[in-house]
Formats: structure tokens, C-alpha cells, sequence
């Protein structure tokens, strides 16, 4: 219970935080929805959000689908370059983007 309530505040002060941000809400509610579903961790939710409007102001389906694109080709370049560490990164970073794209879907 104490977790749920310590998870709930943590979604809550992310929407606080970019509340000036257009659909923010929306794009932090499926965020938190698919990492929950997945088993993923709350710091891992704070850094995806975190991370994804340092270098983005949208947060609307066709932005999650370039980033995802993006990452895609990421994920590649780095297997393709044999370096395992950032392939890695990349991988989970592209999975991320995928939850929360079908979250949004729904």
C-alpha cells in the first residue's frame, strides 16, 4: 500500500513539474500505466519523463512514434558498431517508448 501511495506521489509531482508542458498529463498517465504494467520501477519512470522533455516539448502519440523510430535506428547503429553497452541502453529506451505508445493506443 505504502509503495502504491509513495508511486502515486511520484506520477503527481511529475505532472506538477510540467504542467506548462501541452498533453503532459496525458503523456505522464500512460507513462506511469505502462511502466507499472511491465514491472519497470518508479525512478525509471521519473527518468523516461525526465529525459524525454529535456530534449522534447511535444509529448503527443506522433512524437512517441519518432522517438521510438528514432531509437530504433539507435539500437541498430550500436550492434552494428559492437558496442553492447549503449545497444542495451538504446534497446531499453526503444521498449519504454513501445509501452507507452500502446498505452496511449488504448
Amino acid at each position: 500500500m505504502d509503495k502504491k501511495k509513495e508511486a502515486m506521489t511520484k506520477k503527481e509531482k511529475l505532472i506538477d513539474q510540467f504542467a506548462t508542458y501541452e498533453g503532459s498529463r496525458y503523456f505522464i498517465e500512460c507513462s506511469s500505466d505502462a511502466f507499472s504494467k511491465s514491472g519497470w520501477n518508479d525512478k525509471q519512470l521519473v527518468w523516461f519523463v525526465n529525459n524525454h522533455f529535456k530534449c522534447y516539448t511535444d509529448c503527443d502519440i506522433v512524437m512517441m512514434r519518432k522517438c521510438a523510430a528514432h531509437w530504433n535506428n539507435v539500437q541498430w547503429t550500436k550492434l552494428y558498431d559492437y558496442d553492447f553497452i549503449n545497444y542495451r541502453h538504446s534497446l531499453h529506451t526503444l521498449s519504454q517508448y513501445r509501452m507507452v505508445i500502446k498505452m496511449m493506443e488504448l
